[in-house]
């Protein structure tokens, strides 16, 4: 059987992706994570990373690039992050 108090001690974690485009300044971006950053915290989700690219557009079928894809994969594996 779950132990309730177990599973709400386990937070889950989050990394954060964010693309900077030729529409959008970094700070802008940031501005958006602190925000996604926030309402992961309401849901008791914890982020412990943030990934940020710069693009001329979102990839189509990724939205970032696939090497950066990759790198985000391989630190969420690594650490057993829950969500992106």
């Amino acid at each position: 059987m779950i132990d309730l108090e177990e599973a709400r001690k386990k937070a889950e974690t989050a990394v954060l992706v964010g693309l900077v485009t030729d529409d959008q300044t970094s700070e802008e971006v940031k501005e958006y994570l602190d925000e996604l950053d926030f309402l992961a915290t309401t849901a008791d989700i914890r982020t412990e990373k943030r990934f940020v690219q710069r693009l001329h557009k979102p990839e189509g079928r990724t939205y970032i690039g696939s090497g950066k894809l990759q790198e985000v994969k391989a630190w969420m594996q690594e650490h057993g992050t829950d969500v992106v």
